[in-house]
């Protein structure tokens, strides 16, 4: 009986999940011309795009789920995702959405450097972006593990510039214990 639980409670959340990136990807779908419009005018190239006509072929990418630290030093999912635009598949731009109020809203857009760094790494099925906000550095994933000590995390631009900075070790990715001690 307790296996049958436990695999309902794990297909539940796998279900779940699954129809929050729907929902997410539908809005973002819905929004995209609405919030692209509000560039101004001769600004879309500082958000990764050449005329302002491509903003209606934009389609958004799967959503990225944030991952940060607690007070505790524990991985805690928050309700923010990072969701890249694309154009002709090539990121343009991150859309910021939030679950709040029982619903999901867009709430910013921007990042268009971090949207095309995304791009390689977008192969795989999922992925989550560990964001230390106490330093401004980001790191992206493949596993959302409960058991954090076996996830990799691989540095990206903010914490490359974060780690040379520091003169500490360059490295392609981290566990979380290597990562907890860069930034103490």
């Amino acid at each position: 009986m307790k296996s049958f639980f436990l695999i309902f409670i794990m297909f539940s959340s796998f279900v779940y999940s699954q129809n929050n990136e729907i929902e997410i990807i539908t809005l973002v779908n819905k929004n995209i011309v609405p919030f692209l419009e509000k560039i101004p005018k001769n600004q879309e190239y500082q958000f990764g795009f050449h005329q302002r006509s491509d903003f209606s072929k934009c389609i958004s990418e799967r959503p990225i789920q944030v991952l940060t630290l607690n007070n505790k030093n524990k991985i805690v999912k928050q309700l923010i995702w990072r969701v890249p635009v694309s154009l002709y598949g090539k990121n343009k731009i991150l859309f910021t959405v939030i679950f709040k109020d029982n619903k999901f809203v867009i709430v910013d857009i921007g990042g268009a450097k971090l949207a095309q760094e995304l791009q390689s790494f977008q192969k795989e099925k999922k992925l989550y972006l560990l964001r230390l906000y106490s330093h401004a550095i980001d790191f992206i994933t493949h596993s959302s593990s409960e058991d954090s000590f076996l996830m990799k995390f691989y540095p990206l631009k903010s914490a490359q510039l974060f780690l040379q900075n520091k003169n500490l070790e360059k490295k392609s990715s981290f566990n979380i214990h290597e990562i907890l001690s860069l930034i103490k």
